[in-house]
Order: structure tokens, then C-alpha cells, then sequence
């Protein structure tokens, strides 16, 4: 049939003009005419697109950062986000990845958006300092307290000495107890200029000390009746690193170190006592 022609175009169904189908199979799926080009600027957008490696949302190549979280490809990470957390505060809780307010989500561990952890945006509670707390409770703590437990500590020592028969060691039990607590002063004021850190007046300090080695010579005391130094030094030890820790608010390995330096300096001053009075 001579008259007949193959037909090898197909008109673009974007603009209308023929493309030869014979070079339809040299292309990539989707481009299809050489004329208008719209078909190859979608698909290369389709195929250059990627992924944000923060909250994974489909980012054009162009784009230089995500829009849905404010990745920068540029910096590697999110300044949104690290503004959130830069400028966090407790009633709030952002996701750290995409800084979405997850406030009010307490059973949520992970953020609904981006699926980040949730861990750093949770609000944190902080305690009252002694200036915010009312006068009535801060007159407790620093005052009222320690004078009630010295008065009824040495009430408790003085009828547990009348009802062992150790009335006549009263007086020189108290006097004890004040060489302790000048030691146990001169301890703590020494350690604060090598590691402890106490954000507190002397004065207060000066009080809780006393009672500290107060209660502490107590307890020794009952204990060493009871049962002999072999417990009553164990136990002492405790009262004393317990104490720190409440009174003092210092840290565990702090107040062991404490308590441990304390005793040693105790016996380095009875030991010099004891050359001296030779």
C-alpha cells in the first residue's frame, strides 16, 4: 500500500505539536515533548526531590531548607530548633527537632510531627530558693529546726546519762560537744576551699554544724554503751553523712568525704592532745 503511511508522531497532549515516537524509548519515562519541556520539569523536580533527614518531608532540590521543620542543608541541622531549646522554659514543652508544642501531652514520649523524643522538651522542676519560700518556712528551716532538735537531742542525752548512772559526765559530755562542733566547723570551712561548694551564710552554717555534732556525739554515745565502739563508730559515720546530706544539701560522695575527713581530723587533734599532755 503505497499510499498508506505509518504514522510515527503522537501530538504532545500539552501543547499539541508531533513527537516522534521512534525516540520515546531512548527517554525517560514522562518526557515527552521536545517543544513545550513541561513534562521533563515536573518529572525533574519529582526525581531530584529528597528527603529531610529531620522530620523526613519531601524537600525540591532547589530548596535550601525544609519548610515544615527549618532544616538547613547548608548548617546540617535546625536553628528553629535550637532556638527552642536555647529558649526553653518549664511551663512549655517543644519537640527538639521540629519545635512543635507538645504542651499538655504528658503520657506522649515522641513527637506527633517528626517522631523525635521528646526527652529534652520536658518541663523540668526546680526548687524554691530560700529567698522565694514564705518567712514562716524559711524561719523553720534555718532557725526553728535546728534549736528544736539540739533541745530535745540533748534532753534525750541528759535523762539517757541520769538513767545510766553517768550523771556526773554530763558536764564533760557537753564540753566534748563543743570541741566537736568547733572542729567539725573548722573541717567544713577547710573543705569549702578545696571542693565543697556551700551556697550559704556562715551563720546558718555555724548552727546546722553544732547540731550536727551534737546529734552525732549522741548517737555515739548510746551506741558505744550499747554495743561498743566496733558499732558505734559505723553508725556515728552515717548520722554524720546523713546530716550533711539534709542540712548542708550536698551530694552522696560529698558528705562520705566530709564525714571521713572530719573523723580524721578529730583524732589528728586528740592524738596532738594526747603528745601534749604527756
Amino acid at each position: 500500500m503505497a499510499g498508506a503511511a505509518i504514522s510515527r508522531s503522537v501530538p504532545c497532549p500539552h501543547c499539541g505539536r508531533p513527537v516522534d515516537t521512534t525516540k520515546l524509548q531512548e527517554r525517560s519515562a514522562g518526557l515527552l515533548c521536545d517543544a513545550c519541556d513541561a513534562s521533563i520539569h515536573a518529572a525533574r523536580q519529582r526525581s531530584d526531590a529528597r528527603q529531610c533527614p529531620a522530620c523526613s518531608a519531601r524537600v525540591a532540590a532547589q530548596e535550601e531548607s525544609c519548610a515544615g521543620c527549618g532544616f538547613d542543608y547548608r548548617l546540617g541541622y535546625s536553628p528553629k530548633a535550637i532556638a527552642a531549646q536555647t529558649a526553653f522554659n518549664a511551663s512549655r514543652r517543644l519537640c527538639p527537632n521540629c519545635s512543635r508544642d507538645c504542651t499538655g501531652m504528658n503520657d506522649v514520649l515522641r513527637c506527633p510531627d517528626c517522631s523525635a523524643w521528646l526527652e529534652v522538651g520536658r518541663p523540668r522542676t526546680t526548687q524554691a530558693t530560700e529567698e522565694e519560700k514564705p518567712v514562716a518556712q524559711r524561719l523553720w528551716s534555718l532557725v526553728a529546726w535546728p534549736l528544736i532538735t539540739l533541745s530535745v537531742s540533748l534532753a534525750v542525752f541528759v535523762v539517757y546519762m541520769r538513767l545510766t548512772g553517768q550523771s556526773d559526765a554530763v558536764a564533760w559530755a557537753f564540753g566534748r560537744m563543743g570541741a566537736r562542733a568547733a572542729i567539725l566547723m573548722f573541717t567544713v570551712w577547710t573543705a569549702t576551699l578545696i571542693w565543697v561548694e556551700l551556697d550559704r551564710s556562715w551563720a546558718r552554717t555555724a548552727l546546722d554544724l553544732f547540731v550536727i555534732a551534737c546529734v552525732g556525739y549522741v548517737a555515739e554515745q548510746i551506741l558505744w554503751d550499747g554495743t561498743g565502739m566496733f558499732l558505734a563508730y559505723p553508725f556515728a559515720t552515717l548520722v554524720f553523712v546523713g546530716l550533711f546530706m539534709s542540712r548542708l544539701d550536698l551530694e552522696l560522695n560529698d558528705a562520705i568525704l566530709l564525714t571521713m575527713y572530719y573523723w580524721l581530723t578529730m583524732f589528728l587533734v586528740l592524738y596532738i592532745i594526747v603528745i601534749a599532755m604527756r
